[in-house]
């Protein structure tokens, strides 16, 4: 049987207008980690980190001089996120919201792939499992150890808790169909 395979994907944001400040993503094939993507990203004129937002993530302002912005990172971006595989987020709410807003402030054109939230597969999964079902709360319960607010390290630790969450191919693609689909295409999540 196939372990399973899928992308996850997170955002570190500057401030309340939930514009990215550092992206990570994981490509998880047949239960490995094959791709790991990272980078900050410097932000439109006139816009900075919160420092409420630097004491969370530790970004600082001065760590984005010179790095890509994101109309520049979308290419990548989007070959990897449009690779066939379901995108994952952990409270996708917030990442696809990220992710669309960044897209419109950019004037891109929204792209397909088919996310889901890796918080709600496993709250209906395995009811009752675990005692919250916040990123840090599920590493704890599954002894994985990470670098919080850190996006790569966000991405890597929510696909390790998939991983040992799920054992199969079969058994991941049942969880996000179980009672209702918990996936849905982005391109028609841009529309909405």
């Amino acid at each position: 049987m196939n372990k399973p395979s899928f992308i996850v994907i997170d955002f570190e944001t500057a401030n309340w207008l939930q514009i990215p400040c550092q992206v990570g993503i994981v490509t998880c094939e047949e239960g490995k980690i094959t791709n790991r993507y990272e980078t900050l990203i410097s932000l439109p004129k006139g816009v900075s980190i919160d420092y409420k937002f630097t004491k969370i993530h530790k970004i600082r302002n001065q760590d984005l001089i010179g790095k890509p912005n994101f109309f520049e990172l979308i290419p990548e971006i989007k070959s990897i996120l449009t690779k066939g595989y379901t995108v994952i987020a952990h409270n996708a709410k917030f990442d696809m919201m990220v992710l669309k807003k960044a897209l419109k402030l950019h004037d891109i054109e929204p792209f397909d792939f088919n996310f889901a939230c890796s918080v709600d597969v496993i709250r209906s999964w395995f009811p009752g499992k675990f005692p919250r079902h916040s990123l840090k709360v599920l590493a704890e319960e599954l002894g994985i150890k990470f670098l919080h607010h850190n996006a790569l390290a966000d991405s890597e630790a929510t696909c390790e808790v998939l991983l040992k969450c799920f054992d199969t191919q079969e058994q991941f693609e049942n969880a996000l169909t179980y009672k209702k689909k918990r996936y849905r295409s982005f391109y028609e999540y841009c529309q909405s």
